[in-house]
């Protein structure tokens, strides 16, 4: 028997009208000796039928659990891992048939803990390339998702790694605390992931669970704190923060069509940063790192400045 090289976890609830073009991308990957753990988290719809049909294909692994989310079923199927490498995908998306065979060369050539690749935001009527930037030290600018990521295994087991369950932006969670643990890493710029944009979908779906957010960077400091590697990331995780609070936080917070929530919301992300970091003027990633966007950043110095940066992207949402 071949050792399997790379795990592919891909849950599914509900993609009827999209599993197919993820399946059929996974059909056709030129690594063979890879597995597909597909988690049937307890969809009503065709869905299941549809990925029946691919179970005569070996790499393909289908298994059943009740509905409990994305997150559950996620680490659900983590326990079925054989693979050297391990990778998640959302079964809305899809990728190029080359990409994991692209991303494991690389990962075993340079003996990586992790690899990423670059990715393209399908809109129902255009695409874009989201180009990432590799830069040192990695936790101020990775892009804090994993389904464009490929993880070394015995990492995620040894540490026992999981993710947050019932929550959005668990990625997030499960990037940063993957990070302390990476000796080399390497980001490719082919856009190898199709991430599908589907209105109605969680993502561009906006309310109060915007407020997840804190509870994820909590659960991240307090990861570090326990592991007694706060101090060493503190500066890195405040600058996090900063970039999260007056950057993709503000943006989801504002596209909240109840007024009344919505300037709550906006309050409690000022709060949240003044509390946990009241120095974060200071932050030495934010002053000397000339960026667009730190630029943007040093102008929120007051709650003035903020609350009108508020109501801008409010305008232009």
């Amino acid at each position: 028997m071949k050792k399997i090289k790379v795990s592919v976890v891909i849950p599914f609830y509900n993609v009827e009208n999209y599993i197919e073009r993820c399946m059929e991308s996974l059909k056709s990957q030129t690594l063979k000796e890879i597995e597909f753990i597909i988690v049937d988290d307890g969809s009503k719809d065709a869905s299941r039928v549809i990925v029946e049909r691919y179970l005569d294909d070996s790499r393909f692994k289908l298994y059943t659990k009740e509905n409990g989310g994305l997150s559950d079923a996620r680490n659900f199927g983590m326990q079925y891992v054989q693979g050297e490498y391990m990778c998640f995908l959302d079964s809305d998306d899809y990728v190029d048939s080359t990409m994991y065979e692209t991303m494991y060369n690389k990962a075993i050539e340079k003996n990586l803990d992790m690899v990423s690749c670059d990715f393209v935001w399908e809109f129902e009527k255009h695409c874009r390339k989201d180009q990432g930037l590799q830069k040192n030290p990695l936790l101020l600018d990775v892009r804090a998702v994993v389904w464009n990521k490929m993880f070394r295994t015995a990492i995620i087991k040894e540490h026992k790694l999981q993710f947050i369950k019932g929550l959005r932006y668990e990625d997030v969670a499960f990037t940063y605390i993957y990070i302390p643990y990476i000796e080399r890493y390497e980001l490719l710029s082919e856009p190898f992931v199709h991430y599908i944009q589907r209105d109605g979908s969680i993502v561009n779906t906006q309310n109060e669970k915007v407020r997840d957010i804190y509870t994820i960077l909590d659960h991240v400091f307090s990861y570090y704190k326990n592991h007694q590697i706060y101090e060493a990331y503190e500066e890195q995780l405040e600058y996090v923060t900063i970039r999260y609070i007056f950057g993709s936080s503000l943006k989801r917070i504002v596209k909240i069509e109840d007024a009344k929530l919505r300037n709550q919301i906006i309050m409690e992300n000022w709060e949240y940063l003044n509390e946990r970091f009241p120095n974060w003027r200071n932050n030495r990633f934010l002053r000397n790192q000339k960026t667009m966007k730190n630029t943007y950043m040093k102008l929120m110095k007051s709650r003035n400045a903020y609350l009108l940066s508020a109501r801008i992207l409010r305008h232009q949402k």
